[in-house]
């Protein structure tokens, strides 16, 4: 699993993390710009991208995952990945996970 993985390779790595465990509390409501993600690592900017699908309560293939962002009140797995309809997603969340696709190719994480 590589959230397990990365966590005891990279102890400490998810660093961008706020209160509720966001680490873009916004990517819903607003475009991002590679601004926003200045700094984030591979991990970080990997949570980012699923953290757009967990608002959704879409679950995740990768038990980890799930594990991870079911350690925060605001995620309740309610779809399956192979059910969740990539239309569910807004405008400006697709924008956002696009843009956080494009800035991991261009840091080298993808």
């Amino acid at each position: 699993h590589w959230i397990d993985e990365a966590w005891r390779k990279n102890a400490g790595q998810v660093t961008h993390r706020n209160a509720d465990g966001y680490l873009l509390p916004d990517s819903d409501s607003r475009e991002l710009t590679e601004a926003d993600l200045a700094g984030f690592s591979k991990i970080e900017c990997r949570l980012a991208r699923y953290e757009i699908y967990a608002r959704h309560g879409r679950g995740f293939s990768d038990v980890s995952v799930t594990k991870y962002f079911s350690n925060y009140g605001w995620y309740q797995e309610q779809i399956s990945y192979q059910d969740f309809d990539e239309f569910s997603l807004s405008e400006i969340e697709m924008k956002n996970r696009d843009l956080i696709v494009k800035y991991e190719k261009m840091q080298g994480y993808r």
